[in-house]
């Protein structure tokens, strides 16, 4: 599985008060990653969350910023990511999200799969280690008039 994150309109909010604002913004210590069966939209919402007693957000470590051509600068997950079989069917996988707690919290980060995956019952699934990419949008070229 693999896929691209932006952030939400929280993020963004954080981000805009931390560096333009100067406040003290609390980002979080740990990043949990969640799967969704719809798009949580710029707000974040996790009603589309798997309902799966075996399943839980699992924590996500993060590489330092790296640089490519290709996607410009971004960090993406440095080990493997495998959530627990699945105890019943999830349906179609579409989308993940970055939160700041295991269960509740507040979603920061969002992307839609690049290819959705159907989990059924006894399934797994898996990011393998460099495959959840996050980057911040780069300016067109031309600049902003």
């Amino acid at each position: 599985m693999e896929a691209m994150l932006a952030y939400t309109n929280h993020a963004a909010q954080q981000i805009i008060k931390a560096l333009l604002l100067k406040e003290q913004v609390s980002f979080p210590a740990t990043w949990y990653v969640g799967f969704f069966t719809a798009d949580p939209g710029a707000a974040g919402e996790l009603t589309d969350e798997i309902a799966d007693p075996a399943y839980t957000r699992l924590e996500v470590n993060w590489s330092a910023p790296k640089y490519s051509e290709e996607l410009g600068t971004h960090s993406d997950n440095v080990y493997e990511i495998e959530f627990d079989e699945a105890g019943v069917s999830w349906g179609e996988i579409t989308h993940v999200g970055m939160l700041d707690a295991e269960t509740a919290g507040t979603m920061w980060l969002k992307g839609p799969l690049v290819e959705s995956k159907v989990i059924g019952k006894g399934d797994f699934a898996r990011f393998p280690a460099g495959r959840l990419v996050f980057l911040l949008q780069r300016l067109p070229a031309q600049g902003v008039e």
